[in-house]
């Protein structure tokens, strides 16, 4: 077949047509995909940038993640280091005070009866019955100084009485009795609850058994049974009275007899106090020319009794404070120790209070040394007259020196007592406000036990 026929012209001419129709159509397809190409991978640059960026910030938390957990770690461990020192420290401070109330108690378990039925009864004159009057040939200021010196005394270390009857309400209970500090301490032999027993009402209040009401010598946690608990008693007026305080329990003599420690130390200053005064008094009784050699040692012998005295009290109040502790570290172990702390912080109070009467009495005798002064003078310039005057004036004079000497031995007795009152005043001042901040870091001890059970 030859290519220059008409119908095979026409049919190529109908192909080529065709092609370059189909070439026109295809154009706008081609550019659209190549745009669709483009962008894809545009968008596939940004997602592997965004990816990029998401791996490095997740790189960055890790870091800071592992170094803050670090951190963490290190504080844990650093707390619970010192929760473990602490907790050693707790068991430390458990066992020593449990010690020293095993150590008391061994004390009060084994030490001797030291006293007798009588003792007993005025022991618990505070609880309604008599009181011994202190004698009245002591003087004012020997008694207050007594006093004092037995309060810081009692206070050193528990005693126990023997077994007899005390007063509770105007019924005598039989029981043991234990003094500790400044309170009182009975346990009732007869925990059955028989008549004249004691056994415990609402409220812990003390009840004698058969009783209709509560006793008004307040009790707390009192057990009956076999081993019956030592029970506190309070020391003061029935009729309720807010301000009613310990009253004197025994006399003069009674309260030196239960010196003992340091407070015996308080009985010889005041014995050598008392010699102090009376060698410089036989030197003045011997005549007027002795005056220069008594007047030349007093000084030494003034000095060397406040020495001693100031010593004696630097030794006693150490154990008073600790005493003080042991029996509010007993206090603290009671069913309802705050109210007990604060008795024993006012009872305590109470007594240095009494002490303090001492030092305004020491006040009142300090002014006798300016007439003793006076009256040394006046003895001086009497003495130097005698030589010059005639019979009848030497009579006179002789008879002023006379009458002026019981004023020198007077005022000589009181310079020794005016340096122990004022010695003492400085240390009762210093005891008051060491128990002061003891007894309130016990409270404040007491109220953190409390509260974290």
């Amino acid at each position: 077949m030859s290519l220059r026929r008409p119908d095979v012209i026409v049919a190529a001419a109908a192909l080529l047509a065709l092609l370059v129709v189909l070439l026109l159509l295809s154009a706008p397809a081609a550019r659209a995909a190549t745009t669709l190409e483009q962008g894809l991978k545009r968008e596939t640059a940004l997602l592997v940038a965004e990816k990029d960026a998401l791996a490095r910030e997740r790189e960055r938390i890790t870091v800071n993640h592992d170094a803050r957990a670090a951190v963490l770690r290190a504080a844990i461990a650093t707390l619970e280091a010192r929760l473990v020192e602490a907790t050693a420290r707790e068991e430390a401070l458990r066992s020593a005070v449990q010690a020293r109330v095993a150590a008391a108690t061994a004390t009060v378990a084994t030490a001797p009866d030291a006293g007798t039925q009588a003792t007993v009864r005025a022991a618990f004159a505070a609880l309604g019955g008599p009181v011994p009057a202190v004698p009245a040939g002591a003087a004012p200021a020997v008694g207050l100084l007594g006093e004092a010196a037995a309060r810081l005394a009692d206070r050193a270390r528990p005693q126990r009485l023997d077994t007899g009857f005390f007063d509770a309400d105007g019924a005598w209970v039989q029981g043991r009795v234990v003094r500790w500090g400044g309170f009182f301490w009975a346990a009732a032999t007869d925990p059955t609850g028989a008549a004249g027993a004691v056994r415990p009402a609402s409220d812990g209040a003390l009840q004698l058994a058969g009783a209709d009401a509560p006793s008004a010598t307040s009790a707390r946690a009192f057990v009956a049974g076999d081993d019956p608990r030592l029970l506190p008693l309070a020391l003061g007026d029935s009729d309720g009275d807010d301000d009613a305080g310990p009253a004197v329990v025994a006399g003069l003599s009674t309260r030196l007899s239960r010196l003992g420690g340091d407070g015996i130390a308080l009985v010889v200053i005041a014995c050598a106090a008392f010699a102090l005064a009376l060698l410089p008094l036989l030197r003045v009784l011997q005549g007027h020319r002795a005056t220069a050699a008594v007047a030349g040692r007093l000084p030494a012998l003034v000095r060397a009794g406040e020495t001693a005295a100031a010593a004696a009290l630097a030794r006693t109040v150490p154990g008073v404070a600790g005493a003080f502790l042991q029996s509010v570290v007993a206090a603290t172990t009671r069913a309802h120790p705050d109210d007990e702390v604060a008795a024993l912080s006012v009872e305590t109070g109470f007594a240095l209070e009494r002490a303090h009467h001492a030092v305004r009495v020491g006040a009142v005798v300090s002014a006798a040394t300016v007439i003793l002064v006076t009256a040394r003078a006046l003895s001086v310039a009497i003495a130097g007259l005698l030589g010059t005057a005639d019979v009848p004036t030497r009579a006179v004079l002789d008879a002023l020196a006379g009458a002026l000497l019981p004023v020198e031995a007077g005022a000589l007795l009181a310079i020794p007592w005016a340096l122990l009152l004022v010695t003492a005043s400085l240390v009762v001042a210093r005891a008051r406000e060491r128990l002061d901040v003891l007894a309130l870091r016990v409270l404040d001890a007491v109220d953190r036990g409390v509260a974290r059970a």
